[in-house]
């Protein structure tokens, strides 16, 4: 959809997520970034805001041929599961039209700098940068007149936002902690504060907080009684558990 090239950095073999992937996996760098390359190519041709319709994370596994590489991807951040699809988180800050634009500016002035001021309006016109953008400009004005893109239940599809100020535990949250023996009293703050400090971005939030409480279920954070104490919760402990978890409600 955004074009033909993606947005890599150049110290992306020393970033410390990177090495936590293969921890992870393992797997080496070279066999990681491969599968990063994979995953946000097909996002930029697939997605204009990083949602991946139908994803999952067996899917990514299958694909890059990494076993459990989607769910070390969503333990480190860079992908999220939600509702039917895969979110690529922050998308938008590295690939898609507008990140590209920036990328294309930020090389074009940066090249201007190195030659003198009389050669610098001829400089942008061999190097066709000022084309390239103007192209992409127009681009982005026709694809502002078409119409909003359909969900598949019909209606316009949503946006990703910021978490809200007044967010709340669902439901299906309090079901999904009460199985898991994780207490929200703990690890609800602890969300808050982790996606608001990233300025994290989601479709659907009361999804991102089921993958958290699985997350803490699986590394057994405080949060999970059972897997803290190294004992099972007595009938009662667990009745005042839930009563004092469902006041946040």
């Amino acid at each position: 959809m955004a074009g033909d090239w993606i947005k890599m950095r150049s110290n992306l073999w020393d970033d410390p997520r990177v090495g936590r992937l293969c921890d992870l996996t393992d797997e080496s760098e070279a066999t990681v970034i491969g599968c990063l390359y994979w995953l946000w190519a097909a996002a930029d041709q697939h997605t204009e805001d990083g949602f991946m319709a139908g994803l999952s994370l067996r899917q990514i596994d299958r694909k890059t041929g990494v076993q459990s590489f989607g769910q070390a991807l969503a333990d480190v951040g860079w992908i999220a599961e939600e509702g039917d699809g895969i979110q690529i988180v922050n998308f938008e800050d590295h690939n898609g039209v507008s990140a590209k634009r920036r990328s294309m500016e930020a090389k074009r002035k940066a090249s201007v700098r190195k030659v003198s001021a009389c050669d610098a309006d001829k400089a942008q016109t061999e190097s066709g940068s000022d084309a390239e953008l103007e192209k992409e400009k127009e681009l982005e004005k026709e694809k502002d007149k078409k119409t909003p893109p359909v969900s598949p239940q019909g209606g316009k599809a949503k946006r990703a936002a910021q978490l809200p100020e007044d967010f709340e535990p669902n439901e299906t949250n309090k079901r999904l902690a009460e199985e898991l023996g994780v207490s929200l009293i703990t690890e609800f703050p602890q969300f808050c504060d982790h996606h608001r400090a990233k300025g994290s971005t989601m479709k659907d939030w009361h999804a991102a907080m089921n993958t958290w409480i699985r997350n803490a279920h699986r590394f057994g954070r405080s949060g999970n009684r059972q897997a803290a104490s190294g004992h099972k919760e007595t009938p009662q402990q667990r009745g005042e558990r839930m009563a004092r978890e469902r006041g946040l409600a």
